[in-house]
């Protein structure tokens, strides 16, 4: 896209220009000339950019200079959190540094109170281009640390009043005349907030001369280190104290943005050359290389490991010695950290694992760390689910990111964690080789094959056998391959899947008259040769007959026929194709429950509500039931409406909650209204929820197509561009809706056996409310919601039908009755039925004059009214064992009596 029509993601004009400034420019505030640049303006630099975090990255623009100048000196009002860029470009759809691909433009943050004059003096003096935009929190004179960070740091301050300044420059790094006179403001049982001067804080875009390319080196490990080590220089030369996550090759910007009641912003752009990253001097090596990260947990500078100096840990109590670089050598291959930390210190997991193999946990150098918290920052892997050289500890913080993994494997021991026994017990050893969770490009090195005859069928029949090889366990099912990664079964990219046939093209074969040939593979070919796969590796229904059990990051839990639960290992037989980010059994006081999020959201929603037990417990079972994934094998499935007629009443995050319980590849928002259409529908495969935000019209809850996926039948689908396939349908439904729609042909029995409906009739006070209180449920206390989910799954197991609170009942009555005024009759004292062997008849034409007569005195609209021969099909279809006849007379009702209704009527007419 050509930089000339950019324009900010959260606006659909262009931004406004911001001012150029020469070699002693000012502040530029909300100008609108026009920036000139000293820049080639036929340069243009590439960036990615999206509307926010979870974005698909595949907006590439191509930007001049100036017209990134005026994207980053552009505020606009509101929170810091949505449109964003990143610098550089990515090989797919995903943000990730082992995508990375090229950076054009280095950034950098400024966080530590240097001054505009003081960074601008600084890049002048290189002559380089640079914008330098001030951002969200830019001026801020509060800032929030751990309790636990600063009680540790008042233990060993000589001077108590001046421990805030000191504590600010030492583990913040301020600047010494932003920390001075920093006084403590407020503080909670984990937190201390402090006072301190206003902490400018800017960020940087400087152009390269030449851009970083993940090609230039061996291979993209290689590549992002020397970007790290270059930010480093180019921090070094400019004598600032960076943001340490600038370093990574995927970083996100959030694009130029300030509060409401904050600062002005404050802009420059210097005129100049680009950098020339690569020739820069190196960063100063630290003398005391981590030295200190040992009993005080704190690193001193990011190092990469040194495979030759010796860490050392002492056992305090035995006084036992163990060279961990000795024991790394031996054992490290092999070390499955993941199994031992959740036997020793299982409460350091957040509840978060992310592609099945990593594991979030509190770092155990977060004492350290600038905001401490559950932040999802820090990962751990098994050795034999690492695609590296043993077990993986990483945390992508300032003070521990690139520290060697020993280091922080001698905090755990130290901290008590871990004991020394148990880095060679073998419980805690693994005997499988490294797993590789994607398929590599199998192409790559290797020499030319050889085939008999060179057909599609042929390769297809190779390509299969070096899968199966590979991975073990493959299938293909529900129009996708899948393999098995030692926890769920996962699709193989399509990527992967080319780049296993892209190895036979050249492959040689000898045609039928001995004359040597090649294979010359192109798009049309590799299709053939993978539907060529498809029917070697079919398996019928293979995930419809999934076992019935919940996959948590502890294992699997079956369920008992009374529903009892247990756990079992994880195994390719249970074929469940999500992990659940908890763990289970749950060991939780009574006390703890009581004061969770989970609690608060829960009884918050239901307070006072005469049914609020049994409405809690319905909601566990379809949370259970989803988890399960077998909500359409269940005898009755529903879909559950959460209705509220006033907002703020805690059904979004009663929803948001039920989608924080799943991995998000298990989760789907489809509007009914999208069912009809086969490319959504089919993005329902493989899903256990759909909770979209909000509830179709009648229409498309009346439809088959409705039906069919709430109970799961067969329906065939198709994605864009690819060919039609069958599956069945596994989602629970959950949707959440302010006020019920009406069914302008009333609400058939097929529709009302499906649904379920759940009231939130309290409106929470503001001073209960908790922001993302839904999402923060799943986050922070992912074990807890799956032990809820467990009891659910179980209660539902037992009974074999769903908790039906007494308001959910009459709810349902209501919305059917008034939906349908013929059921309504029909439930009215004005029909009777008939009892043991007297059948009552009525004529139809009495019938509907009775029925109109009794529903517009209901209230119900004349003009909406059925028509006698719609009244009559409503009134069989009912379901009330009403037939109709034709006689001499007219039709009549056989059945059914009108109360009251004279001889004429034929109501009092009783056979026997």
């Amino acid at each position: 896209m050509d930089g000339a029509n950019l324009t900010h993601p959260d606006r659909s004009e262009a931004p406004r220009s911001a001012t150029s400034d020469s070699a002693t420019p000012g502040v530029a505030l909300g100008t609108t000339k026009p920036i000139s640049s000293s820049l080639d303006e036929a340069i243009q630099y590439s960036f990615t950019l999206g509307h926010d975090t979870q974005s698909v990255w595949t907006d590439v623009r191509c930007l001049r200079w100036s017209d990134l100048a005026v994207l980053l000196t552009t505020h606009h009002v509101g929170p810091k959190k949505g449109s964003c860029i990143v610098p550089a470009t990515f090989s797919g759809q995903r943000r990730h540094k082992s995508d990375a691909q090229r950076i054009d433009v280095v950034f950098l943050d400024s966080d530590a109170g240097a001054s505009m004059d003081e960074i601008s003096s600084a890049v002048a003096k290189h002559g380089w281009a640079a914008v330098i935009s001030s951002t969200h929190s830019h001026l801020s004179s509060r800032t929030r640390v751990k309790r636990s960070n600063w009680d540790k740091f008042q233990t060993t301050a000589a001077d108590k009043a001046a421990a805030p300044a000191a504590f600010l420059q030492k583990e913040k790094g301020f600047l010494p005349h932003i920390a001075a006179g920093a006084s403590v403001a407020g503080e909670d049982v984990d937190h201390v907030t402090f006072e301190h001067q206003p902490c400018p804080k800017f960020r940087i875009a400087i152009p390269l001369l030449h851009p970083w390319l993940a090609a230039d080196y061996e291979n993209q490990g290689q590549a992002n280190a020397a970007w790290k080590e270059r930010i480093e220089a180019l921090a070094s030369a400019l004598s600032l104290d960076h943001d340490q996550s600038c370093t990574d090759t995927s970083r996100l910007f959030y694009l130029p943005r300030r509060p409401t009641d904050g600062p002005l912003p404050e802009t420059r752009v210097l005129q100049g050359q680009p950098c020339d990253l690569f020739s820069l001097p190196s960063a100063p090596t630290p003398v005391a290389a981590m030295a200190a990260l040992g009993a005080s947990g704190q690193a001193q500078a990011s190092v990469k490991e040194d495979t030759t100096a010796k860490i050392v840990f002492e056992d305090p109590d035995t006084k036992e010695h163990l060279d961990l670089r000795a024991w790394a050598r031996t054992h490290a291959s092999r070390f499955e950290m993941v199994k031992a930390l959740h036997t020793r210190r299982p409460s350091i997991f957040v509840g978060k694992v992310a592609g099945g193999t990593k594991h979030h946990i509190r770092c155990v150098n977060e004492d350290q760390h600038t905001n401490v918290g559950s932040d999802f920052a820090t990962i751990v892997i098994n050795a034999g689910e690492s695609s590296s050289k043993g077990f993986v500890y990483h945390c992508r913080h300032a003070h521990c990111d690139g520290v060697d993994r020993l280091l922080f494997l001698r905090q755990m021991l130290e901290q008590g964690w871990l004991r020394i026994g148990d880095l060679t017990a073998s419980e805690f050893l693994s005997d499988r080789k490294s797993l590789n969770h994607v398929v590599p490009g199998i192409a790559g090195g290797c020499e030319k094959k050889w085939l008999e005859i060179g057909s599609d069928a042929e390769i297809g029949f190779r390509v299969r056998e070096e899968l199966v090889q590979r991975f073990n366990h493959v299938v293909f099912d529900d129009g996708e391959f899948w393999y098995y990664n030692q926890l769920h079964w996962e699709t193989i990219s399509t990527e992967s899947l080319w780049c296993a046939v892209f190895a036979y093209d050249g492959a040689r074969f000898y045609t039928p008259t001995g004359e040597p040939s090649n294979v010359k593979l192109s798009k049309g070919r590799v299709e053939s040769i993978l539907a060529c796969m498809k029917p070697l590796l079919w398996r019928r229904r293979f995930f419809a007959e999934a076992a019935a059990g919940i996959n948590c990051s502890s294992g699997f839990i079956s369920f008992a026929a009374d529903g009892t639960p247990s756990l079992v290992a994880h195994s390719p037989d249970h074929r469940h194709r999500h992990v659940i980010a908890g763990h289970w059994p749950c060991n939780v006081s009574t006390d703890v429950k009581a004061t969770s999020l989970l609690h608060r959201l829960l009884h918050g929603c239901f307070q006072n509500d005469h049914d609020s037990d049994a409405k809690m417990d319905l909601l566990a079972e379809v949370a259970g039931i989803a988890a399960l994934g077998q909500a359409t094998r269940i005898v009755q499935p529903k879909a559950l409406i959460c209705v509220g007629k006033q907002a703020e009443n805690g059904k979004s995050q009663m929803l948001a909650m039920l989608r924080s319980l799943l991995p998000k590849s298990a989760v789907s928002v489809i509007s009914p209204a999208r069912f009809a259409d086969r490319t959504f529908a089919c993005h329902l495969v493989g899903k256990l929820l759909n909770a979209p935000d909000e509830l179709a019209g009648t229409d498309a809850i009346a439809s088959d197509m409705f039906k069919q996926i709430i109970t799961g039948d067969p329906i065939s689908v198709r994605d864009v561009y690819r060919s039609a396939f069958e599956f069945e349908p596994c989602a629970q439904h959950v949707y959440a809706t302010n006020t019920l729609p009406v069914f302008k042909d009333g609400m058939d029995r097929g529709v009302r056996r499906r649904l379920l409906v759940l009231t939130f009739n309290r409106v929470i006070p503001k001073e209960e409310r908790l922001e993302r209180i839904g999402q923060r449920v799943g986050e922070e206390e992912a074990d807890l919601l799956l032990d809820w989910a467990v009891r659910g799954a179980a209660r539902l197991i037992a009974t074999q039908a769903f908790t039906t609170p007494a308001s959910s009942t009459e709810a349902l009555r209501d919305w059917m009755y008034s939906s349908d005024p013929v059921l309504a009759w029909l439930e009215s004292g004005e029909v009777e039925f008939g009892q043991s062997s007297h059948v009552p008849e009525t004529r139809v034409s009495v019938a509907h004059d009775k029925f109109h007569r009794w529903a517009s005195e209901e209230g119900f609209c004349r003009d909406r009214l059925p028509a006698v021969n719609s009244f009559s099909q409503r009134v069989e279809a009912a379901g009330k064992g009403v037939t109709k006849k034709r006689t001499s007379e007219g039709a009549r009702f056989v059945g059914l009596g009108c109360t009251g209704a004279g001889t004429d009527g034929g109501s009092g007419l009783w056979r026997r």
